[in-house]
């Protein structure tokens, strides 16, 4: 009994210690020039340019892409308006909040 006993507390205590590693997928409209990277000639640029942004906030994305755009306009010219394309990233669910402060919205 005592052995079944130690056998389930060693159990209970492995799952008590498992870190919860959720992976959820967030999104960002891009805007023209208001990002806080820089958008690249290419997508692959962009991506790069993504993710060593959000390693130095701390945040490290599982996977990032961009989506096409979705529409041909209208689009205002400003900075800040939207430039037409989404900005997709894995992210674990622990950089929520710090992600979510960066514009970034939980895709649903």
């Amino acid at each position: 009994m005592k052995k079944i006993l130690l056998l389930l507390m060693f159990i209970f205590s492995i799952f008590l210690s498992c870190e919860k590693n959720d992976i959820v997928t967030v999104v960002y409209a891009e805007t023209r020039c208001a990002n806080a990277w820089e958008r690249g000639e290419t997508n692959a640029e962009t991506i790069y340019n993504i993710e060593v942004y959000l390693q130095s906030e701390s945040i490290n994305p599982e996977e990032i892409w961009i989506s096409a755009r979705l529409s041909n306009g209208p689009f205002c010219d400003l900075c800040n308006c939207w430039y037409g394309r989404l900005i997709y990233a894995k992210i674990n669910y622990s950089d929520f909040e710090k992600i979510k402060k960066l514009g970034f919205k939980l895709d649903i």
